[in-house]
């Protein structure tokens, strides 16, 4: 496209796809299996590969990471640049998607993940994603939530602390949703 790289190009491609699907997905006149009823709501599509704007359209998620302290810090400033590039709905694979050579203790994996689960409580995204087939399923060891634990003197506390985030969450996601719907 006059010369232009496909590296400078790359996101324009997912970008296309996003309002692609929110156009066929929101008004019947491209799709008609859309049942009119469904005319002028809101779509959830969930995208890796955006461009900015792309949050007219569709949400992104930041991609595959890694179960250590680098990675939870960095979801911070992924989501903010997404923010600042007109996507408002963004946020990383909570704990991590692959385990981290950086991180092998079990407890230490599990205090990791209740940090960042308290983390993603401030995150428009959150989801809590992990591989387990990839070559072998390097995900690591469940991560759920209810699966915590904790220490030897507080067998509950990790699995306490993720519950109280999630709790917190769930006491303001109603306004968030008003926010993410007045930014799009």
């Amino acid at each position: 496209m006059d010369g232009e790289t496909e590296y400078n190009l790359h996101s324009l491609f997912g970008h296309s796809e996003c309002m692609a699907t929110h156009k066929i997905f929101s008004n019947s006149t491209y799709n008609i299996k859309t049942p009119r009823a469904m005319e002028g709501l809101r779509t959830f599509i969930l995208s890796r590969s955006t461009f900015a704007g792309s949050g007219h359209y569709a949400q992104h998620w930041l991609g595959d990471n890694h179960r250590d302290w680098d990675n939870m810090q960095w979801s911070i400033s992924g989501t903010m640049n997404f923010n600042m590039f007109g996507i408002p709905m963004v946020g990383p694979d909570t704990c991590g998607f692959y385990e981290s050579t950086k991180v092998n203790d079990t407890t230490e994996q599990k205090e990791l993940c209740a940090r960042w689960i308290q983390l993603a409580t401030f995150y428009p995204f959150a989801r809590q994603h992990h591989d387990t087939t990839h070559a072998g399923g390097h995900g690591g060891i469940p991560l759920e939530p209810y699966v915590l634990g904790g220490t030897k003197e507080n067998a509950t506390m990790y699995v306490d602390m993720a519950k109280s985030a999630i709790i917190e969450r769930f006491s303001y996601v109603r306004h968030m949703y008003t926010c993410l719907f007045r930014v799009s």
